[in-house]
């Protein structure tokens, strides 16, 4: 058997008899393998083996599993794609696996398992890339334009100007949108809050980023992710409507960026 949970609070949550595996934001791969002892000499350290390891499960001297994953934000799509893809391929294990999520993050796994199982249909990660972004992931949300966006009753406006690491963009963006006084100045405070707007009362929210070309790469990576986490939160929701507007010269960099 096994089962999905989404709890809020995580960091002190334990299932009594149970074996709790508690994953960071490192490599999940190499963890669960240490987590439940997995003897590489027989199975080989791949998702496909750690697949056959849980199913056979000769060695545990539990029944009940509990996988806990506590922030998915700073984890590499691959690898959550490769966990979502364990989660739906687990049949044949005698075992009782819970995995639990951050209630925060139901929006994205659910889109994980979507692209998983058209990945499975299509035999095409490409195609189902392309699909889950244009039908979920509201691909017409990231625009690439130079146009200028006049001020309207219903829309808020805000300039990002050109940045080159997160220390200015936290800065930018707390200035542009106003961000409560509690934003941590953090990548999870940001997701947070992207996920949030509740101080703007405007129904279109618009933020236009001047030039990123000179950001730090790996600050970029972080900040697309977390747009992208953002929009197909935002799915779900009919408060506001988001649009990221990077300006044409940025198309490749951006694109490549979401692309990986």
């Amino acid at each position: 058997m096994k089962q999905i949970v989404y709890f809020k609070e995580l960091k002190s949550l334990k299932y009594t008899d149970s074996y709790n595996a508690y994953i960071s934001s490192n490599d999940i791969l190499s963890q669960l393998f240490q987590h439940f002892d997995i003897p590489e000499c027989i199975y080989e350290r791949t998702w496909y083996g750690l697949k056959n390891a849980l199913e056979e499960q000769w060695w545990f001297s539990t029944n009940n599993i509990v996988i806990i994953l506590e922030d998915i934000s700073r984890i590499p799509d691959k690898d959550m794609v490769n966990y979502i893809w364990l989660i739906n391929n687990l049949h044949e294990s005698q075992l009782n696996f819970t995995f639990i999520f951050n209630e925060k993050d139901i929006a994205i796994i659910k889109l994980l398992h979507t692209f998983v199982e058209i990945a499975d249909l299509l035999n095409d990660i490409i195609k189902a890339k392309d699909y889950i972004w244009k039908n979920f992931c509201g691909g017409d949300k990231i625009l690439f334009q130079d146009i200028c966006y006049h001020h309207k009753e219903y829309r808020y406006i805000a300039n990002i100007k050109s940045i080159k690491n997160k220390t200015e963009l936290f800065e930018e963006l707390s200035t542009k949108l106003h961000l409560p006084s509690y934003f941590g100045h953090n990548w999870d405070a940001l997701n947070e809050l992207f996920n949030d707007f509740h101080w703007i009362d405007e129904k279109e929210i618009i933020i236009i980023h001047e030039d990123v070309s000179s950001m730090n790469q790996n600050d970029l990576e972080i900040y697309i992710k977390i747009i992208s986490n953002s929009l197909i939160s935002w799915q779900q929701d009919t408060k506001h409507i988001i649009k990221y507007i990077f300006k044409t010269k940025d198309k490749d960099l951006v694109q490549c960026i979401m692309n990986k």
